[in-house]
């Protein structure tokens, strides 16, 4: 990738105030700064301590497969121009046609920030040029991007303890099919506990994958005997999604309440100001709800 390329990338994802027009003059290490500033204040929240054990318990199977990126797909664009699109070659992606859900999607997201949470290797920031956004988070939870990108990925969890409670690693960017994504590796609650909406104000639609635990790993903490980990780290992740979450904001569930057990995500988000905004097949999007007056509660 050129500098100019990268510099376009970062400058879009930084939401920066530096000078477009003069991007080929700034170099790339200069760029990475300026990005690693914008991050340092979008995710400036230090993690509480609690979920430290949570993190360091928590295991996630990674599909190696796109398994739940076909589901996604097949919610966002039309049949027929996916039988298209997958028949042309070379494949062209510009041929696919965004369905009714797709359309009110691009209307909710308002051309803002996407953060993808994939469970597995399948990437939806391909098919976010159709939505109309602006730019990419993608969480790398199993290294499997940082590890091509980044010389030495830090080890999350080390020693049976969470080692990210303060900031974030290094980071990967990159354009893809136009669309800047900054990629960091980091654990899905610990990342967006980091989450400062007060700084990342911009329309936000988190994005959650396929998430499918690794039950053995997930046994109840020693001296918690009321719910297994699991449960836990979700309930913990809804409240801090509400935390992480401005008026507006979404967040997409694709196929993931199947794989826990024991607590809704649906019903969990709801009770902290969600509402149902559409559904097609296992694809749920939910919105977050204007703050309730003093006399009223969230459902």
């Amino acid at each position: 990738m050129s500098t100019s390329e990268v510099s376009e990338s970062v400058l879009a994802s930084a939401g920066s105030g530096l000078n477009t027009h003069k991007m080929a003059e700034v170099d790339h290490g200069t760029l990475r700064a300026h990005e690693a500033i914008q991050l340092s204040l979008q995710l400036s929240k230090n993690v509480p301590a609690e979920y430290n054990p949570l993190i360091a318990h928590m295991r996630f199977w990674p599909e190696p497969h796109n398994t739940w990126l076909d589901h996604f797909r097949s919610a966002i664009f039309t049949g027929e121009s996916i039988a298209e699109c997958f028949a042309s070659k070379p494949r062209r992606l510009t041929m696919l046609k965004l369905s009714l859900l797709g359309i009110e999607l691009r209307e909710m997201m308002q051309g803002g920030l996407f953060i993808d949470i994939p469970c597995g290797h399948g990437r939806a920031a391909q098919y976010l040029p159709a939505l109309s956004i602006a730019r990419c988070w993608e969480v790398d939870l199993d290294l499997y991007r940082c590890n091509q990108d980044i010389p030495e990925p830090v080890h999350v969890v080390r020693d049976g303890k969470y080692h990210l409670e303060n900031g974030i690693h290094d980071f990967r960017i990159e354009r893809v099919n136009g669309v800047p994504v900054t990629t960091i590796q980091d654990d899905l609650l610990g990342f967006i506990s980091k989450i400062n909406k007060e700084e990342a104000k911009e329309q936000k639609t988190f994005y959650l994958s396929g998430l499918q635990t690794d039950r053995e790993m997930c046994k109840a903490l020693p001296g918690r005997t009321k719910d297994s980990t699991e449960i836990q780290y979700f309930d913990a992740l809804c409240k801090e999604l509400a935390s992480a979450s401005n008026s507006g904001d979404l967040v997409i569930l694709n196929g993931i309440y199947p794989y826990i057990t024991g607590i809704d995500p649906i019903t969990e988000l709801r009770k902290h100001g969600f509402s149902l905004a559409t559904q097609s097949g296992i694809v749920t999007v939910l919105k977050k709800k204007n703050k309730p007056s003093q006399n009223e509660e969230y459902e």
